[in-house]
């Protein structure tokens, strides 16, 4: 079965709210869709990319919670933290990553 990113989508956006972090901006390629031939069977992986901002501890807080998500691991692959010049002590947080999935064929 192919992976559904807006249930990552929703899982990652309560995980900020909980941390007390706010989102700017959150991309992920598509995945196949279910019925589209795909290349070959396999691990594949889906490419994401987020925003977010926060004080340190919120920021730090949600980095720890995506890393240890219960549904579906996602490996952070790049991450860079600087200065939020709009909030006064605040960081902003740019995260690249993978979310690893496996494509089985059906016959």
């Amino acid at each position: 079965e192919n992976p559904d990113n807006t249930n990552y989508f929703r899982q990652i956006e309560l995980l900020a709210k909980e941390s007390g972090a706010s989102i700017f901006s959150m991309n992920m390629e598509q995945s196949p869709i279910k019925g589209t031939e795909l290349s070959a069977e396999g691990e594949k992986s889906i490419n994401y990319s987020l925003t977010a901002n926060g004080s340190f501890e919120n920021v730090t807080s949600f980095l720890s919670k995506i890393e240890s998500m219960r549904r579906g691991t996602i490996f952070v692959t790049s991450l860079m933290a600087t200065d939020d010049d709009s909030t006064s002590g605040g960081i902003l947080m740019t995260i690249t990553g993978q979310i690893p999935y496996y494509v089985v064929t059906r016959q």
